[in-house]
């Protein structure tokens, strides 16, 4: 069954917050935290089958930022298809230089799973991003949503 005739049962209002946000034309972020096991991945997972063409779905972990970075520029590549040119990337700075240059047409939906795990790999990781938001991200045509454990807060922000 697809994503868009899949039963969801109990999300709607979730469900529908996100499509505001997502509709938006601005940059919108959404910090999703909550305890394990509660379908936070679940729900931005339904949310990204019906937007998969313009939706990286990216999940971090305890690798170094090298591994990470690659594994979301193979997420990235699969919805901007920019070709081999993001295999040479190897810091989060990369990453933000090439979407500071990329001219993004269509609404960009950056999911990032498991966030405190890209913390972990390396502690500025947070000051990273927010510098990336305000100088680069508010710019562009991207909902950014990064989920995480308990103790992340729950959010809306705009820009």
């Amino acid at each position: 069954m697809d994503k868009e005739n899949e039963i969801f049962i109990g999300r709607t209002a979730e469900l529908s917050f996100l499509e505001k946000l997502y509709n938006s034309r601005n940059f919108e972020m959404l910090i999703l935290h909550g305890r394990r096991r509660v379908g936070k991945s679940y729900l931005l997972g339904h949310f990204a089958g019906l937007h998969s063409k313009n939706t990286v779905y990216f999940t971090g972990d305890k690798s170094s930022e090298k591994t990470n970075v690659k594994n979301f520029c193979d997420e990235l590549n699969k919805v901007l298809k920019a070709g081999d040119f993001l295999d040479s990337f190897e810091k989060w700075s990369d990453v933000y230089s090439f979407i500071k240059n990329t001219q993004i047409k269509e609404r960009l939906v950056i999911i990032i799973d498991e966030f405190t795990y890209l913390y972990s790999s390396n502690p500025a990781y947070d000051s990273w991003l927010q510098i990336a938001i305000d100088t680069i991200l508010k710019k562009k045509n991207i909902f950014l949503n990064s989920v995480g454990k308990t103790h992340w807060i729950f959010c809306f922000w705009e820009c």
